[in-house]
């Protein structure tokens, strides 16, 4: 009976070298409140001693760090940027509309929620520790609001541009289509052409550093699935002999239930101007020397969730095939969604989940060191 609280504390104390989506510290974050109460009292009945060291594995399963380490290259010369992920700014504040009213709409001055506290705590930590760190941008890869509103995108860029490094934001799937509640929504997955008009000083300013690429994110692509034009955020960044590849990997159609906004699966749009095409266009570009690494909202996740929540498994062997020229040199995919700590093997590269940021009560990211 004590290996469930060993499992827990295993599972939840470090990050696992290979997924289990339906491990124990899982469970117990999605058990209803109802059966957790009546599973905590037969413990306190039959199984006092075993409640106790339950008790104990949860806590320190909630003291997780708020920032991991990881270094994915070595080399005579160094340095570091940040991965965040899902922020959600706007989450928590479903009781009222969040900024002015509507979806399209701007900030009031009166927004707050977690989220945006905890994004400013790690934008805190950031600055604090940048030149110690050696820390030269921050990638924020998708779900940057919690309902793709007007207001959510420019409180995000309003905490984030007090960064003293520059930052690249990512679509998430939370950022494709505006809304407020299920029903009052926008008429399409227009997130895409706000993030190009909120976040146009942040590109103008991204574009003047030598290596930036826009790639896509101001090219209309029309959208088989959903017969309308898009903006694919897909962009690229060389340097210090490292090439960063940005993907958008999010669809652009409603979700096929009773919900706002888009669903959680991913696309890889292999046809004219679409994702799948870009990638392969920007490893080819990669220099015989380069490192490279790729970020996007979605992980290439290889177990039964995979399917709902990213890719398929003929996705997953599309992607193989692309990267499997390049395998030497693409060092790692970074990447968010599951709001988790999680390292495994997948699709031909070492693939590193980070926990949402709004997960975490001071903010949670990746501090990543490359070596050249």
């Amino acid at each position: 009976m004590l290996l469930l609280p060993i499992l827990i504390l295993l599972y939840g104390c470090k990050e696992p070298k290979q997924p289990q989506p339906d491990s124990i510290r899982a469970w117990i974050f999605w058990v209803k409140p109802k059966e957790q109460i009546i599973f905590i009292l037969a413990l306190m009945h039959k199984h006092p001693l075993l409640l106790l060291a339950l008790i104990i594995s949860i806590n320190l399963l909630a003291q997780q760090p708020r920032v991991k380490h990881n270094t994915i290259t070595k080399g005579a010369n160094t340095f570091s940027f940040v991965h965040i992920t899902d922020t959600h700014i706007g989450e928590g504040c479903e009781a009222h509309d969040y900024g002015t009213k509507g979806y399209y709409d701007t900030i009031c001055g009166k927004e707050g929620g977690y989220p945006a506290e905890r994004l400013s705590s790690a934008v805190h930590w950031i600055n604090e520790n940048a030149a110690k760190e050696d820390i030269r941008f921050v990638l924020v890869s998708g779900d940057l609001t919690g309902a793709a509103e007007k207001s959510q995108f420019m409180h995000f860029k309003q905490i984030m541009d007090s960064l003293r490094v520059p930052y690249v934001p990512l679509i998430g799937n939370h950022d494709a289509w505006p809304y407020n509640h299920y029903e009052d929504e926008a008429s399409h997955a227009s997130g895409d052409s706000i993030m190009n008009e909120v976040f146009a000083s942040t590109f103008d300013g991204l574009k003047k550093l030598e290596g930036w690429n826009d790639g896509s994110r101001t090219v209309r692509w029309h959208n088989p699935e959903s017969g309308r034009d898009a903006y694919l955020h897909n962009y690229t960044y060389h340097y210090n002999n490292t090439l960063f590849v940005f993907l958008d990997f999010n669809p652009r159609y409603h979700v096929r239930k009773a919900e706002p906004g888009i669903g959680p699966e991913a696309r890889l749009t292999d046809t004219i101007g679409g994702t799948l095409p870009f990638l392969r266009n920007a490893l080819s570009t990669a220099k015989p020397t380069d490192n490279i690494v790729l970020i996007s909202h979605h992980p290439p996740m290889k177990n039964f969730l995979g399917a709902h929540y990213s890719f398929s498994a003929k996705q997953r062997k599309q992607l193989r095939a692309t990267i499997s020229p390049y395998s030497k040199q693409v060092k790692a995919w970074f990447c968010g969604h599951m709001h988790r700590w999680w390292r495994y093997s997948s699709v031909g590269t070492k693939v590193y989940e980070t926990k949402a940021n709004k997960g975490q009560k001071h903010g949670g990211f990746r501090v990543v060191q490359v070596g050249y």
